[in-house]
């Protein structure tokens, strides 16, 4: 679809006059930066399918990769009017052997598609948990409601849900690269969906990760 968008744009852009030609200009950026975006998904799947995923763990404070993550999203779920929210422990958390550039990565998805599916006037909300030895990150959101057939599928690539969570930015990848990225770090990584809440887990035992 964004090919055949350019492809359209750029036919446009020859016969259009001066006063036209920076909008079919600006829709080629954009389709094409959209097809860069999906060229580097497949690519960092493939990346993942033959094994050859750079990981390098390192102890890292998960407080902070998500307090960052809320940071650098909180101007976009404004601008839609969503609310978003973070609930971290109380007391200090010990370090998580992960990469960490990986799991903002990870979060980074999960948010952009809390925001993207979430209506104006939702709720986001991040948080972060230790339960004996074990990590536990959630990123819930009151988007529409999933039906069970497409429950199933949800990890499919290029699966996306007809109408309810589909949006122009996203090619179905993200919870595919997500998962992948989890794993790859020795996490888990699991989908929770409850009425309209639909809810991301990335969990990590507190002991040191597989190099």
């Amino acid at each position: 679809t964004p090919l055949s968008v350019i492809l359209s744009a750029a036919e446009c852009c020859r016969t259009a006059p001066p006063a036209r030609q920076e909008g079919f200009l600006k829709t080629i950026w954009q389709e094409g930066m959209r097809v860069s975006s999906l060229v580097n998904d497949m690519l960092t799947l493939s990346q993942s399918d033959n094994q050859r995923f750079p990981i390098r763990p390192e102890p890292t404070e998960l407080d902070t990769l998500l307090m960052n993550s809320y940071e650098a999203f909180e101007p976009l779920a404004q601008e839609k009017s969503i609310s978003l929210s973070v609930t971290l422990p109380e007391g200090a958390l010990p370090p998580c052997s992960v990469d960490p550039e990986r799991i903002s990565q990870v979060l980074s998805i999960l948010i952009h598609n809390a925001v993207s599916y979430t209506p104006e006037h939702g709720r986001i909300v991040l948080s972060l948990a230790k339960q004996k030895d074990r990590f536990h990150i959630t990123v819930t959101d009151s988007g529409i409601g999933i039906s069970d057939e497409d429950k199933k599928k949800i990890f499919d690539r290029f699966y996306r849900v007809e109408k309810s969570r589909s949006a122009k930015d996203h090619f179905g990848l993200g919870l595919s690269i997500a998962r992948s990225f989890t794993e790859a770090c020795g996490g888990r990584f699991s989908i929770h969906i409850q009425a309209d809440l639909f809810t991301a887990c990335v969990e990590f035992d507190e002991m040191i990760m597989r190099a």
